[in-house]
C-alpha cells in the first residue's frame, strides 16, 4: 500500500510528533510505502509532495489538517489523534476496510 500520512494537533505538539512515529512505526511492520507528514510548530514540516500525493493509493490524516484541497480527486481517511494509539496495525485495518469515513477531495 502506497500512503500519505499526515499528523496534526493545534494544541498538542508532542501527540502529533509521537503519532507520526507510531504510524510510521506501524506502516513499516505492514510493508506500506508511507510518507509522514508532521504538522507542528516546533520543528520544520516536511511536506508530502505532489509526486507522494499523486502515488498514494489513500492518505491517512490524524488530527486537525491543514490544507486538505491538497488531496483532491484521493480517498482520505480521517481520524482523531488518540485513534491510532492504542493499536496502530488494527487502526491501519480500520483505514482500508471502514469505507464510511473515507472521504474524496
Amino acid at each position: 500500500m502506497k500512503a500519505v500520512i499526515v499528523t496534526s494537533c493545534p494544541s498538542g505538539i508532542a501527540n502529533t510528533i509521537i503519532a507520526a512515529g507510531v504510524l510510521e512505526k506501524a506502516a513499516s511492520a505492514l510493508n506500506w510505502q508511507a510518507t509522514i507528514e508532521c504538522q507542528n510548530t516546533v520543528k520544520a514540516v516536511e511536506k508530502a509532495s505532489q509526486a507522494d500525493i499523486d502515488a498514494a493509493e489513500l492518505v491517512v490524516v490524524v488530527g486537525s489538517a491543514k490544507d486538505m484541497a491538497r488531496f483532491s480527486g484521493k480517498q482520505v481517511y480521517q481520524a482523531s489523534l488518540d485513534a491510532c494509539f492504542a493499536d496502530a496495525k488494527q487502526f491501519f485495518g480500520r483505514c482500508c476496510s471502514q469505507r464510511a469515513n473515507l472521504y474524496a477531495y
